[in-house]
């Protein structure tokens, strides 16, 4: 993967993790940080990144 796509999926999941805590009280754990990152290459499947 490039750098450029990772910063951007990293960045993207930043933002949704801070949204969940934030706005809608959800208490984000170690488990889904480290599935992100074991997971980042079968996020390309699904064409989040345009």
């Amino acid at each position: 993967m490039s750098d450029g796509r990772r910063s951007k999926a990293v960045k993207l999941y930043y933002r949704f993790r801070k949204c969940l805590q934030e706005e809608l009280g959800i208490k984000i754990d170690k488990r889904l940080t480290e599935a992100f990152e074991v997971k980042k290459p079968a996020l390309l499947r699904f064409k989040i990144f345009g």
